[in-house]
């Protein structure tokens, strides 16, 4: 007769909202965005004024030059390294925010994250308790195994290998008995763990 006790999964949480949905951590992205748009762009324009220092070739004909001209434009003849100079300082501050608003949208991110969790602490303890069971099920099984030897010993016989191998996988002995002594094995240190944040007592 099968007397395995399975556990069952826990249900999916309700009222989870998704991160990019929620408006503190939508609202710090989309600061962290512009800045990181605003950055590309200076890039951008610095790249252009260094290919123009070095006298690369202008990618726009003469004839869309002469429109912008007739609209009113100017050529610029401000010094092209007075003009990368400047770029570099705005470039510089612009990382400089990008660090900070990172660093901002990190601690939004952990903040909300933290709260979600929180939502499913009471199914987190459920299945840490059903693991202490599971746990001490396997601890019992295996002690009793090896009790009825030790029982045929205390009569003065040798247990036969054959009848009542010792079968218990090294896995098992390396996690030991919960409640055995604290510290005493695997288990025994989890139930530990458990009890120290009062999910078992």
């Amino acid at each position: 007769m099968n007397t395995t006790k399975s556990f069952k999964p826990a249900r999916p949480v309700d009222g989870l909202t998704p991160l990019s949905d929620r408006p503190d951590y939508a609202e710090s992205l989309s600061e962290l965005q512009e800045l990181e748009k605003l950055h590309a762009e200076k890039e951008a324009e610095r790249r252009r004024l260094l290919a123009r220092a070095r006298g690369a070739a202008i990618k726009r004909s003469a004839t869309e030059r002469a429109r912008d001209l007739l609209a009113g434009g100017r050529i610029d003849k401000a010094p092209v390294g007075s003009a990368i100079q400047a770029l570099d300082e705005e470039l510089a501050i612009l990382r400089d925010a990008i660090g900070v608003k990172t660093r901002q949208l990190d601690v939004v991110a952990r903040d909300a994250a933290y709260e979600e969790s929180q939502k499913f602490v009471p199914q987190f303890n459920e299945a840490m308790r059903a693991a202490l069971e599971a746990m001490e099920a396997l601890a019992g099984a295996f002690n009793s195994a090896a009790g009825l030897a030790d029982e045929l010993r205390r009569f003065g016989y040798r247990p036969s290998s054959v009848l009542l191998p010792d079968l218990a996988p090294e896995a098992a002995r390396n996690l030991g008995d919960p409640n055995g002594a604290v510290g005493s094995s695997q288990a025994s240190r989890f139930r530990r763990e458990l009890e120290n944040r009062g999910i078992v007592s």
